[in-house]
């Protein structure tokens, strides 16, 4: 559907202006995630007797107060790996280098060095890249994450068409001014005066 705006007719010429919703509607934001957060953190907590969680979560630091909630014994980060990714291949294939020390769950009798190592080693074989980070920087880290993007900058095919629409309308209004203001052209037909005092009646 497409809209026509005309002006008067000017020199058998009448101007005018065709547009349609597309011309008015502004480039989305964002594209699909609506500014929610797309990587995740492979985790590994330290507990007692030496007894290591390999975990991933979007908010680890929410996550271990979960545990410590449901544990009795003091729980710490050993390491927090940030990752693009979704990280449960990289904490799935960890899982897998330490099967045999598995104690229960996600808990592996090992120590930090070894349950460090596993994630590092299962996202180096998987390709995903991981990024030790401090656990006093995760909370600043997921608010970035969580911004929404800036909008793209317009193409130079996309300013060229929106100055050509700015020009289109201002020729259309000043062209309506022009013909409006214009002053009218004096009629052509001459009003019947007196007659000359020279002339005579007929008889």
């Amino acid at each position: 559907m497409r809209f026509f705006f005309t002006g008067p007719r000017i020199l058998g010429i009448r101007p005018g202006i065709s547009l349609s919703p597309s011309d008015f509607r502004r480039t989305a934001r964002r594209a699909n995630t609506g500014g929610a957060m797309t990587g995740s953190f492979v985790y590994v907590v330290q507990g007692a007797g030496g007894h290591h969680k390999i975990g991933v979560s979007t908010d680890p630091i929410a996550r271990l107060a979960q545990l410590q909630t449901g544990s009795h014994q003091s729980l710490d980060f050993a390491y927090i790996g940030v990752t693009p990714g979704e990280g449960f291949n990289i904490e799935r294939a960890a899982h897998d280098l330490l099967q045999g020390h598995r104690q229960s769950g996600e808990w592996f009798s090992v120590p930090a060095s070894i349950a460090i190592g596993s994630v590092i080693e299962a996202a180096k074989r998987l390709g995903e890249p991981i990024q030790q980070v401090a656990p006093e920087t995760v909370p600043q880290i997921i608010q970035l994450a969580n911004q929404p993007d800036a909008p793209p900058a317009p193409s130079r095919m996309q300013r060229f068409w929106r100055w050509t629409l700015w020009v289109l309308i201002a020729i259309f209004v000043a062209l309506c001014l022009l013909v409006y203001f214009a002053p009218e052209k004096p009629s052509s037909q001459t009003s019947a005066g007196p007659s000359s005092p020279h002339q005579q009646p007929r008889h």
